[in-house]
């Protein structure tokens, strides 16, 4: 049994799944790759990575079984892991938590919303937000007990695709008559 412990403003949740966990290897949420993916920048992305490599992708040395859930991570780490200048992990770090994929915290465990609150503490904490926690609605895995039909796929080899109408060159049809074609063919 994994667990994972995070938070929202005012609330705790705990997130438990029985899963085997392969050797050097950090698990990431379905939704990073269904759903953030195509949206975040790539400073974003590496930041984003690096937080989860660093929080659920460690084990918790008091509990093996369980994860981190929150580490300090320096700028100077964030830099030198990503490649990134302090500017851009800046800006990666401030659009993360206003999308609420990551959370910063103080050494003193106060929530840091904005960038001025994070401005000039000693160290900064992060862990994973509310974003990436998969909700029952929001997985991709099948949830159906009940398997899909297997549906017969039809190969349509001798059907012309091409016009040779042309003096020119040959043609490529267009869709409209390829269906065209295909109906008549198959409406007999």
């Amino acid at each position: 049994m994994v667990q994972f412990v995070g938070s929202t403003d005012d609330k705790q949740f705990t997130v438990s799944w029985n899963m085997q966990y392969h050797p050097c290897t950090t698990q990431v949420s379905n939704l990073l790759f269904d759903h953030y993916l195509k949206t975040l920048s790539l400073s974003q992305l590496k930041v984003l990575l690096l937080v989860i490599r660093r929080t659920i992708g460690q084990q918790d040395k008091s509990s093996p079984e369980k994860r981190v859930k929150q580490a300090w991570i320096a700028q100077k780490l964030f830099c030198m892991c990503t490649g990134l200048s302090n500017k851009a992990v800046s800006d990666a770090i401030d659009d993360l938590v206003k999308l609420e994929l990551i959370v910063a915290r103080s050494q003193d465990g106060r929530k840091l919303s904005s960038r001025a609150s994070r401005k000039g503490q000693a160290r900064l904490f992060f862990e994973i937000g509310s974003g990436l926690v998969v909700k029952q609605a929001q997985t991709s895995e099948p949830r159906s007990k009940k398997p899909v039909k297997k549906v017969h796929t039809i190969k349509l080899s001798s059907d012309i695709k091409y016009s040779e109408d042309s003096s020119q060159a040959i043609k490529r049809l267009s869709d409209s008559k390829r269906f065209r074609q295909l109906k008549r063919r198959y409406s007999h």
